[in-house]
């Protein structure tokens, strides 16, 4: 055995020449794969002699799989000669403790071929030692050695071999050379990953941007394959909490809690992972008031209780809304709570709601009436009311005490309004508690009285010369 000699290429170890037992031709694997020294010589080397058009024949494979690698390159003067050894360093994650062949070849038709005397493996790394037969290739040929049962690495990427020699001395006779790139590819799909992972929170109106990555045993990720975006609600029975392209952006619509769900099709075979996304409400936008009615009797109060409720833009109840609120109307004779004189601290507390009751709403003056409800920000909503005057509630009569058989009398009827105060339009029937009756048969001459904005009378005429009363009903009054 030659005296041994190692060196630090970039960082790398190429280790010492170790004899072995000798195979013409080629080495075959017999069981024993000396390995690189890792005594190091802090020494760094190169020379200007590269190895033209150096490559892996390799162009792609894939992640984790045992290949066959050819390394290539256009012969030069004193890249190899007989008894030197050829250092072919592969990125670390690559494994050549697998290696089953190791041949030598190259294309000059009028030389014999080298052979391989040694092999020696460490990890990722392979020093060839030539023997000392065989010729010198003419310049130009194309020399390749081919190594069977590589374990290619398990991440996907570019990779390239470094090249160097040295003859059977030790002396660097060529490199280090960088190959041309080759490229692994990742495995067969295995999992889906939809990333952010963790649950997510957002309001309404906000999006999340989610992605999902297909990857193969090893992690790598793997590109070109269909992905369908769906949302699911946690909660039967109700709509999902927003929606989600196809490319992932998920709106936050409706409160409530979700699942995210990423789902891609290969063949027959279908692979989902999902996530959770808890949407909030957003700010407060409005009010949403019901419980007024379409119509309402002047100075009755409503029956119904008033709701208020408060919601952001997607019409999500607001449940920790705390604000100062009241009521307004261009009905200037109603009685109404909360008013601006006495508003009321709205406070939304878990239901979103609060609930006034009717007894404080009581409108006076006929037509139509708008309602505002308004906050201390200035947010307001408007509902209207068709308010109807009343039955008549009082009016009063004006009958003479005193008149004479067979002529003409005024019955006259005045403020005649409802429960309001509202002047009505209305018909008095006017009746005597007796007949009426003159000793000859006459009939008196009763009249009923038209009634306009709560006013009205009409002439009379008695016939019979007696105390009698007179009764003016209008309605039930």
């Amino acid at each position: 055995m030659s005296n041994c000699v190692t060196r630090t290429i970039f960082a790398l170890v190429v280790g010492c020449l170790f004899s072995g037992a000798i195979v013409y031709g080629s080495w075959t694997y017999d069981g024993n794969l000396v390995k690189i020294s890792t005594d190091i010589l802090e020494q760094s080397v190169s020379t200007d002699t590269e190895f033209l058009n150096l490559k892996d024949s390799l162009s792609s494979g894939i992640v984790g799989r045992t290949d066959q690698h050819t390394i290539l390159y256009s012969f030069q003067d004193s890249t190899l000669e007989k008894g030197s050894s050829l250092i072919l360093i592969f990125p670390d994650d690559f494994d050549l403790t697998h290696l089953t062949v190791a041949s030598y070849s190259d294309d000059d038709s009028l030389n014999i071929d080298f052979s391989i005397d040694t092999v020696i493996v460490e990890g990722s790394n392979i020093e060839i030692r030539i023997d000392t037969t065989g010729g010198i290739p003419e310049i130009g040929s194309s020399v390749q050695i081919t190594l069977d049962s590589v374990l290619n690495s398990t991440a996907a990427g570019e990779y390239g071999v470094i090249a160097i020699s040295f003859d059977s001395t030790g002396v660097l006779l060529a490199g280090p050379t960088y190959s041309a790139l080759f490229s692994l590819e990742p495995d067969s799909m295995v999992s889906v990953q939809i990333n952010p992972a963790d649950p997510q929170n957002v309001t309404a109106g906000n999006t999340i941007s989610y992605f999902c990555s297909v990857a193969d045993q090893f992690d790598n990720e793997i590109e070109d394959f269909d992905k369908y975006w769906s949302v699911v609600n946690i909660s039967e029975g109700y709509e999902p909490s927003g929606t989600i392209s196809e490319d992932g952006v998920f709106l936050g619509l409706h409160s409530g809690t979700s699942r995210i769900l990423c789902r891609v099709d290969i063949g027959a075979d279908t692979l989902i992972d999902s996530t959770i996304v808890y949407v909030f409400h957003s700010t407060l936008d409005h009010y949403v008031v019901t419980g007024f009615p379409e119509s309402v009797i002047a100075g009755h109060s409503l029956t119904d209780s008033i709701v208020v409720s408060a919601e952001d833009l997607y019409e999500n109840p607001i449940t920790d809304t705390s604000t100062i609120v009241w009521f307004e109307t261009t009905d200037n004779r109603a009685s109404i709570l909360p008013n601006a004189v006495a508003p009321d601290t709205f406070v939304a507390a878990l239901t979103g709601f609060e609930v006034y009751q009717g007894n404080n709403f009581v409108f006076r003056t006929p037509g139509l009436q708008q309602i505002t409800l308004t906050d201390s920000s200035g947010t307001s909503t408007k509902k209207s009311i068709l308010v109807e005057a009343g039955l008549p509630a009082t009016f009063n009569l004006n009958v003479p005490t005193h008149v004479v058989a067979g002529e003409e009398f005024e019955i006259s009827v005045s403020n005649v309004t409802d429960l309001a105060a509202n002047p009505l339009d209305a018909i008095a029937q006017v009746e005597l508690e007796t007949d009426g009756i003159s000793p000859w048969g006459d009939n008196p001459q009763v009249s009923s009285i038209e009634v306009w904005s709560g006013n009205g009378s009409a002439f009379q005429t008695l016939v019979m010369a007696e105390t009698t009363t007179v009764r003016v009903t209008i309605g039930s009054v």
